[in-house]
C-alpha cells in the first residue's frame, strides 16, 4: 500500500516523562461522516464523541490530559515517531520507530465503499486500531480510558468473555473484551489477533486485558490496559464500538464458515470478529475515501497537497442531514487561557458557505448539493423576519449564538 508523505515526525519521546498537552498541529483527524477524532503523534486518541459530532465525549484527553479521557497506544521503550495518511484516503498511521523495532498504528472510522447494486453494507459505528509490528520486537501498552459526558459522568467497567472473536483452537484461555457503562452509553473494547508472517506456525501475539485505576486522576470508572510484547508479524486489531442492543436480524446476516457446531446467526452490524474481516473493513474504507477523492476534477498546481486538503474538508460533512460542521472540535481557545472556546460543532452557514466553495472548485458537488436541501428545510422554518440563524446544529435545529 503506497503512503503518502510524512506530515509530522517527532523527536526521541520517553514514555516515562510526565506527558505534556501536545500541539494541535501533532493530532491527524480520522472520521466517518457521523463524527470525528483526533490522534495525536504518540498514539493517543484525543478527542472523540459519540456517536454523532455533536455528541458529549467519551475521549477529550486534548482539553484535559489528567481526567479528559483517552485511548493510548505506545511504547514503553523511548521511541520517535512519524505520522502520515495513506494515499488518498483518510486512513491514518503512525509509526513507533526503535533500535529494537518497528510498530505502525493504523487507525481509521470504517465506511462502506458505494453499492451501486444490491442492499449497501452497514456504516458499523466502531473506532478500528490496527497494531502491527513491521520489525524487530517492541514492548506496546495499551490504555483504554474513556471519560463519559465530557468527563462527568461515571461509567462502570467489566472484563467478561467475548463470544464474537473467532479464537483458535489452540488458544487455552477464554477470549475477553472490556465493557464501559454510563447511563446514557455503552461501549465495549474488542480485540483479534493475527500473524502475518507466511509462517502458520508462527506465535499470535497474546493479549491479557486488566483493570487501570485513574480516580487519583479524577476519572469516575475504571480504565483497562495491556501490556503487549509485539514481535515481527504479529498483529492485534482493537475495535472500540457501541455495541447494537436488539436481537439480531436473521433476514440479514453474517456467519463465518467454521465448525458448525459452532456456528452463531449474527446480524450484519455486529459480525463476528475475524483477521480477514477487519482486512476486508479496512480495505473498503480505503477504497471509500479514494474513489470519493478520485472524483476531482483538479489538475493544478500541488495537486497532492491540494486533495489531502479536499479530504479533511470531507470529514466535516455530517451525512445524514448534509450539514457541515464548522470542525469537530469544541472548547479549543485561541490561545491558552483565552475565552474565545466555542464549540464548533454546529453548522455555521458562513463556514459552511467556505468549505463547499472550494469542494465545488475541485469538482466535488455531491456535498454541495446535500447542503442546499439543508438550507431548504430551515427556510421553511425562518425568523418572524424572514431571515435564517447564523448557524444551526447539525440535525437542523435552531440555536442562539453565544
Amino acid at each position: 500500500m503506497q503512503h503518502v508523505l510524512t506530515r509530522r515526525t517527532m523527536n526521541l519521546i520517553n514514555p516515562r516523562d510526565e506527558r505534556e498537552y501536545l500541539p494541535i498541529a501533532h493530532h491527524g483527524l480520522i472520521g466517518n461522516l457521523r463524527t470525528a477524532a483526533l490522534v495525536s503523534i504518540d498514539g493517543s486518541i484525543e478527542s472523540y464523541c459519540v456517536p454523532n459530532f455533536d455528541s458529549p465525549s467519551v475521549f477529550a484527553r486534548i482539553l484535559d490530559k489528567d481526567k479528559g479521557g483517552h485511548f493510548s497506544i505506545m511504547p514503553t521503550v523511548p521511541f520517535t515517531t512519524k505520522q502520515n495518511y495513506l494515499a488518498s484516503s483518510n486512513v491514518l498511521q503512525t509509526k513507533y520507530m526503535n533500535d529494537d523495532g518497528v510498530v505502525s498504528v493504523t487507525d481509521f472510522l470504517p465506511r462502506p465503499r458505494k453499492e451501486l447494486r444490491g442492499h449497501p453494507k452497514p456504516l458499523l459505528p466502531w473506532l478500528v486500531r490496527r497494531v502491527e509490528c513491521i520489525r524487530g520486537t517492541l514492548p506496546i501498552q495499551v490504555q483504554c480510558a474513556p471519560a463519559f459526558n465530557y468527563a462527568m459522568a461515571s461509567h462502570t467497567t467489566t472484563i467478561i468473555d467475548d463470544d464474537s472473536v473467532l479464537t483458535s483452537e489452540s488458544s487455552s484461555a477464554p477470549h475477553k473484551k472490556a465493557v464501559f457503562v454510563s447511563d446514557d452509553l455503552t461501549l465495549d473494547l474488542r480485540y483479534v489477533v493475527e500473524n502475518t508472517l507466511m509462517d502458520t506456525d508462527a506465535p499470535l501475539p497474546e493479549v491479557a486485558l486488566e483493570f487501570l485505576d485513574l480516580s487519583a486522576k479524577g476519572h469516575k470508572g475504571l480504565a483497562v490496559q495491556s501490556l503487549l510484547t509485539l514481535q515481527e508479524g504479529q498483529c492485534v486489531t482493537f475495535v472500540l464500538r457501541t455495541p447494537p442492543t436488539r436481537e439480531p436480524n436473521t433476514t440479514e446476516t453474517s456467519i463465518v464458515p467454521v465448525d458448525p457446531s459452532k456456528v452463531k446467526i449474527r446480524a450484519v452490524d455486529d459480525p463476528l470478529l475475524t483477521p480477514e474481516l477487519m482486512a476486508s473493513v479496512l480495505h473498503a474504507t480505503n477504497r471509500y475515501w479514494y474513489e470519493w477523492v478520485s472524483q476531482s476534477t483538479y489538475n493544478g498546481a500541488w495537486k497532492e497537497s491540494v486533495l489531502r486538503s479536499a479530504l479533511a474538508l470531507k470529514l466535516l460533512v455530517y451525512e445524514p442531514t448534509g450539514a457541515v460542521v464548522a470542525s469537530p472540535t469544541f472548547s479549543l481557545p485561541e490561545y491558552i487561557g483565552g475565552v474565545r472556546n466555542w464549540d464548533y460543532r454546529y453548522s455555521w452557514i458562513r463556514d459552511s458557505s467556505f468549505t463547499l466553495y472550494a469542494l465545488i472548485r475541485l469538482g466535488f458537488t455531491e456535498e454541495a448539493n446535500a447542503y442546499l436541501e439543508f438550507i431548504f428545510e430551515r427556510l421553511r422554518n425562518r425568523n418572524p423576519d424572514g431571515s435564517l440563524q447564523i448557524m444551526y446544529t447539525i440535525h437542523g435545529q435552531s440555536v442562539t449564538a453565544l
